[in-house]
């Protein structure tokens, strides 16, 4: 189990900030207890709104669940279900339900699901149980178990106080149990035809099927991949089929109730208002993590912690103003100077926090997202930040930082390159600034929002960047950009920023497999 994976037992609420969470809809009978009101509904939908993913495994069809359920979130986060065995999925909008999945069948496995089904209940027959074939779908076929005597019975029925003790017969009959049964319906699947089956037990039933619930869970895991969220960062709520196996992926395992989901809904909710970072992945194979603070590696590590977007770059300075740190941000075709001489244009710097201490303690560059974490000490106690620049939206900078002093880095939000030719000025509460070439000129907007006191204090903050290659840039296209993604808030930014690097991601990955060093190398080189 990875370091990071952990339970959390039933007390309401989870430990930390996850990016999604996964609802095991039966094991937490949300749909038939109190859980499943209204007030579900609108947490659902609030939660999405504040950019958490959301995803709901139930053995159920679509129309069952959404009729009990309801949701119609509008995001920035989304809700997708996953159901009927792994047979079908949906992502629901502000206008239902849209299919993501559905798993068809064709005329050769519905006959080779038959085929199997009767092989099995021959085999199993000629051990002397009476069987019955159940072929109520087309993707599956239940072979029911007869149940096993009460105990003292000597004609072999069942009184109706006692369950049934599944594979108890077939173990009289010289098998061993239920494990026995599957074992003989998975040969009997493979002898006609389908290579890739699922066999499952029930209570009083063993059943051949295209899919399960592990489908299910496979199909979540890829679209929250897709999303750009890693595993580290799910949580896991129910008695789902996870909850009882090695978890190796290092998601969280939540235990509780319906009841209690409404609770852990609202903590996650509320953790997001109050600015929470999220965690980082601390899987080797997709970050490149730097805890030395030798002075003499600085440039190096600035270089290496580089953030860009296609349009606008920015070096990987620490966030804290000291000695040795040589920041820059720079942007595609924008030059100062002539001939020989000319040079890219230094433009103002977003990632300044003129509350910081002497430099960061432990950096990560998450390369599957895009994002830079910081954690360092400030003068009046530990910083912490999450930086990237949108490949969503490029020339769009994204800053969100915790520690003492957020209220001074709100008013200081730009920070002009040294001996560089600044204009600048504020309009309606956003910062702007344009510096100059010649002939090329950058001009950026700021906007920032605070919250909170003392150690636990928050700071948001957006750039938007314009160049011109032989003109004077527009602060105002600049401070309109920043003015909507101001408004559109750090959680949508970071939702639609690292969707699209998981998307750069499918197309462009190269896994390497059985060499854990050059792994992280080739994904390093790719960023």
């Amino acid at each position: 189990m990875s370091a990071l994976a952990h339970s959390i037992a039933s007390r309401g609420t989870a430990d930390r900030r996850f990016e999604a969470i996964v609802l095991d809809a039966d094991g937490l009978d949300i749909l038939e207890t109190g859980a499943g009101t209204p007030s579900l509904r609108r947490l659902i939908e609030s939660a999405c709104g504040q950019g958490l993913e959301l995803a709901i495994v139930s053995a159920e069809a679509i129309g069952s669940v959404d009729d009990r359920l309801r949701a119609r979130p509008d995001g920035p986060g989304s809700l997708v279900m996953a159901l009927d065995l792994g047979s079908e999925a949906y992502r629901v909008g502000p206008d239902g339900p849209q299919p993501l999945l559905r798993r068809g069948v064709s005329d050769t496995e519905d006959a080779a699901l038959s085929r199997a089904a009767q092989l099995t209940a021959e085999r199993l027959d000629a051990r002397g149980l009476e069987l019955t074939v159940i072929s109520a779908r087309r993707d599956r076929r239940a072979i029911e178990l007869p149940p096993a005597p009460a105990p003292g019975d000597p004609s072999g029925s069942v009184s109706a106080p006692q369950p049934p003790a599944p594979g108890a017969p077939l173990a009289d009959a010289g098998g061993g149990g239920l494990s026995e049964a599957m074992r003989i319906a998975r040969g009997a699947a493979l002898e006609a035809g389908l290579a890739d089956v699922r066999v499952t037990a029930g209570a009083t039933c063993v059943e051949i099927g295209l899919s399960d619930r592990s489908d299910s869970i496979a199909w979540v895991r890829d679209w929250l991949w897709g999303r750009g969220i890693a595993p580290a960062q799910t949580l896991l709520a129910g008695a789902g089929p996870w909850s009882s196996e090695p978890d190796g992926d290092g998601a969280a395992v939540w235990s509780g109730s319906g009841g209690s989901l409404l609770a852990l809904l609202r903590d996650q909710i509320a953790r997001r208002r109050r600015g929470e970072l999220p965690v980082t992945t601390s899987d080797a194979g997709w970050t490149l993590t730097i805890c030395s603070e030798d002075r003499h590696l600085q440039r190096v590590h600035e270089a290496l912690l580089t953030l860009a977007d296609g349009r606008l770059g920015t070096r990987g300075s620490a966030l804290s103003r000291h000695s040795g740190r040589n920041p820059a941000v720079l942007m595609a075709g924008v030059y100062s100077g002539d001939g020989a001489e000319s040079h890219l244009l230094a433009g103002p710097r977003w990632n300044e926090l003129a509350s910081g201490g002497p430099g960061p303690t432990r950096r990560v560059l998450d390369l599957h997202t895009g994002v830079l974490y910081e954690e360092g000490s400030g003068r009046d106690g530990p910083v912490q930040a999450a930086l990237f620049s949108s490949l969503a939206q490029p020339g769009l900078a994204v800053l969100r930082a915790r520690g003492a002093h957020a209220d001074a880095d709100r008013r200081t939000p730009l920070t002009p390159p040294p001996q560089a030719r600044v204009d600048q000025g504020e309009e309606r509460g956003i910062t702007w600034m344009v510096v100059s070439g010649p002939p090329g000129s950058i001009a950026a907007a700021a906007a920032s929002r605070g919250r909170g006191r003392g150690a636990r204090a928050g700071l948001d903050r957006v750039a938007a960047y314009e160049g011109a290659a032989d003109d004077t840039a527009s602060w105002e296209r600049a401070a309109a950009r920043a003015r909507r993604a101001h408004d559109a808030g750090h959680d949508a930014l970071l939702a639609e920023h690292r969707s699209r690097w998981a998307a750069r991601w499918d197309d462009a990955d190269i896994v390497i497999n059985g060499d854990p060093q050059l792994q992280p190398a080739i994904r390093f080189a790719l960023f």
